[in-house]
């Protein structure tokens, strides 16, 4: 049953017995086309991995699944699972992980990240890692000063082939992964082959 309509929305969740939970701030998006619209402004190609905290009743994980080659969906409350069994089932580039994204072992999903890096350049090793870090903001989006753009230094450094860039780079748009690889890409076309 697709979770974007208020009608099934309100039947999966009688099904179940449940109701929104307050506690973590449960609302359930129901609107397609504001559904569609969010999954588009993420700017997914067809080749990411996409981490969904907070999968709900799947409404969203449904369209991020349909732009994307997987989604990984991080849901604490344990009691959606047979929801999202429901909801996800024709979805097989979509996992949902049971627990609390705050509490979560990020190395697992570092892990992750780095055998994707290893699909795209198999040359790749562990030993190329220089840094891995991992940042936990109580606001997912910082509110930056007026004129922040202007202070922004270009991604190239006066010295050649090094590029030094952060998600400031892509102010004021939203901060993500597709934003990360979009710039990353942007950067790898301006080195020259060596």
């Amino acid at each position: 049953m697709d979770p974007a309509s208020l009608s099934n929305a309100n039947a999966l969740l009688r099904a179940q017995g449940l109701r929104p939970r307050k506690r973590w701030g449960q609302n359930f998006l129901c609107d397609r086309n504001v559904l569609e619209r969010i999954a588009r402004a993420a700017a997914l190609d067809p080749g990411d991995h996409t981490l969904e905290i907070g999968a709900g009743l799947g409404a969203l994980t449904r369209f991020l699944a349909d732009f994307s080659l997987s989604v990984t969906a991080i849901e604490i409350d344990t009691l959606l699972e047979p929801i999202l069994r429901e909801t996800l089932d024709d979805k097989p580039n979509v996992r949902v992980i049971y627990e609390d994204f705050l509490k979560l072992d990020i190395s697992k999903l570092l892990d992750e990240a780095f055998g994707c890096l290893q699909r795209l350049n198999p040359a790749l090793s562990r030993d190329d890692i220089k840094a891995s870090k991992v940042a936990r903001l109580r606001f997912a989006q910082p509110v930056c000063e007026p004129g922040f753009a202007a202070k922004i230094p270009p991604v190239q450094t006066p010295i050649e082939g090094l590029q030094i860039a952060d998600t400031c780079y892509y102010y004021p748009e939203d901060r993500g992964i597709s934003e990360s690889v979009h710039l990353g890409k942007e950067m790898a076309a301006c080195l020259k082959p060596a």
